[in-house]
């Protein structure tokens, strides 16, 4: 190599070096070296204008200028093999590989800021939870110490239940025993009662074996009586002689008289004492019925007072177990608030950790947006460039290869100058339609053709249009950004489906005569 290759070579790469010190810095420092730039070529220009190669010293120059200004889609047309074309060609490498490293560079910053703003939403959601738990647990150590209270409460009142039970079981027990007994005095009093009834109705007997006896001596007094008169009738007859006989007779008849009155007032009092004796052995009977109805009553009362008696046992036992259950509840109750209490000191603490993250998080946005903005001025290269690699043959669907590709490097270009989510998803919504629409065109030629391979092919379309129409909506929905990955799946997605899949219906079409 000549001492002014060399010398070229040394100054362009020198030159080089400070355009990347300009990226760098900013743009500041890049009007600086492009006037170095100027001035260097300048100076080569006029050494090698007695070399012919003005024209391709300019076309460096312009080029240089335009990545000084941040133009990193420029490329040097110059060619050759002399050291220009090859100065040219590196030049033309350097550019295509700074637009790849900044193409990866708002890649990785668009992800960047993605996680951020994921890790910032779901450190937003898991403060807001940690908030909502603290409250939340603080609420459920109130009521777990009115619990233990209440619980403390209930205890006591338990065991006071328990002890009224106990009181009541022994008040009980005792009237049970004078039930009991008061029943045994039923039954006695029914016994003699029914006794009593008895003799009474003895005492009816033998007052109908007295009135039986009192007409007897009533009939004798009846007989008497006619006796005496008869026995006067004769002393009449006798005259003087049955004198004596007729006052015997008198006196036989006033006694006859005397017996018949005197019987006749026994009957009387007989049936009056039969009267009352019935009358009382009645009322004897209905008392009996009545003690023995209330000897049942009284037993009836005493089965219940029984049951009772097993009903307040059962119930003095239950209390016993629900003072037990209600002391070991308020002893885990003291320790549950005691774990709650430890859980709000661990959900405060992240909380705190949380506002931290928030503040961090917040901090790396702005400096993702500082360093996003600073690199920004840079143009670069379009992501899809057209060329005749893509063609099919088919004149339509080549215009309409190139109009998908416009639009891929629309939306890249909105992504890159962050434009607003309106316009990034307007963009993308006219890409989505206008890849149905073209789809539509291939899939009604391929009809109309009989394409044997129409069904693979639209398999690959419907397979592409789910995949955009999720994201859409998710992006829609502000479920997620867009990012150049998005651009990245496109142009894969793009290039390998005209290089791999369009081109082979390019022979059967033509065959077909669609051009």
């Amino acid at each position: 190599m000549s001492l002014f290759s060399r010398f070229i070579t040394i100054n362009l790469i020198a030159v080089a070096a400070t355009i990347g010190a300009a990226v760098a810095m900013g743009s500041g420092v890049g009007l600086f070296a492009a006037g170095a730039v100027i001035i260097l070529l300048s100076a080569v220009a006029y050494g090698l204008s007695s070399r012919g190669e003005t024209k391709a010293l300019e076309e460096m120059a312009v080029a240089l200028e335009s990545a000084a200004a941040g133009d990193l889609s420029y490329r040097v047309t110059a060619g050759g093999n002399g050291e220009i074309g090859r100065i040219g060609a590196a030049f033309n490498t350097m550019m295509g590989d700074w637009n790849k490293t900044m193409h990866k560079f708002f890649t990785v910053t668009d992800l960047v800021r993605d996680s951020v703003a994921l890790v910032s939403a779901t450190n937003d959601a898991m403060a807001a939870a940690a908030e909502d738990v603290a409250l939340q647990a603080s609420t459920i150590a109130t009521a777990s110490e009115e619990m233990s209270a209440t619980s403390g409460d209930i205890a006591r009142n338990c065991l006071y239940a328990a002890e009224n039970a106990h009181r009541a079981t022994e008040e009980t027990t005792s009237g049970a025993e004078i039930v009991s007994n008061s029943a045994r005095l039923m039954e006695n009093i029914a016994q003699r009662v029914m006794a009593t009834s008895s003799s009474v109705a003895g005492l009816g007997e033998r007052s109908d074996q007295i009135g039986a006896i009192a007409g007897t001596i009533e009939d004798i007094a009846d007989q008497t009586n006619l006796l005496a008169l008869n026995a006067a009738i004769e002393a009449a007859r006798a005259g003087e002689t049955g004198r004596g006989f007729a006052v015997v007779a008198d006196e036989v008849r006033a006694l006859a008289e005397r017996t018949t009155r005197a019987t006749k007032e026994i009957d009387a009092m007989i049936k009056s004492i039969q009267t009352e004796t019935r009358a009382a052995v009645g009322s004897m009977g209905e008392g009996v019925e009545q003690v023995n109805q209330g000897t049942a009553e009284t037993c009836r009362s005493g089965e219940a007072l029984n049951g009772i008696l097993r009903m307040i046992n059962d119930l003095t036992m239950q209390l016993s177990q629900i003072a037990t259950a209600a002391e070991e509840q308020t002893a885990t109750t003291h320790e549950i608030t005691s774990n709650i209490q430890m859980i709000t000191n661990v959900v405060n603490s992240n909380v705190e950790s949380a506002r931290d993250t928030r503040a961090a998080t917040g901090k790396l946005v702005q400096q993702v947006d500082e360093l996003h903005q600073l690199v920004s001025h840079f143009q670069l290269s379009d992501a899809m460039v057209w060329d005749q690699s893509f063609a099919t043959s088919i004149g339509t669907f080549d215009d309409q290869h190139k109009k998908l590709f416009a639009m891929v490097n629309e939306l890249n270009q909105a992504m890159q100058h962050k434009r607003s989510k309106e316009a990034i998803g307007s963009v993308l919504n006219r890409l989505i339609e206008y890849t149905g629409s073209h789809f539509a065109a291939e899939e009604e030629v391929f009809r109309k053709t009989g394409y044997p391979e129409e069904e693979a092919h639209v398999r690959a379309h419907r397979d592409l249009v789910q995949q955009v129409v999720a994201l859409q909506q998710k992006f829609n929905a502000g479920e997620t950004l867009l990012t150049h990955d998005v651009i990245e799946f496109l142009q894969n997605w793009l290039v390998k489906h005209i290089k791999g899949t369009d081109v082979r219906y390019t022979s059967h079409l033509t065959k077909a005569g669609v051009r």
